[in-house]
């Protein structure tokens, strides 16, 4: 199981690392999702949202 987490949300995109698996890669790109882990997770709580 990974590590990481990612959200459909509103807030400013942050990057996908490459070795992200597919799916994650294609949810981020495609669905507008938002990534989300541990490097990111203090910058995505900061971030303004609904």
């Amino acid at each position: 199981m990974s590590d990481c987490a990612v959200f459909i949300s509103p807030s400013p995109p942050v990057a996908t690392p490459a070795s992200a698996p597919p799916l994650l890669l294609r949810l981020v790109r495609d669905f507008g999702a938002v990534w989300v882990d541990d490097n990111s997770l203090k910058e995505w709580l900061a971030s303004a949202g609904d």
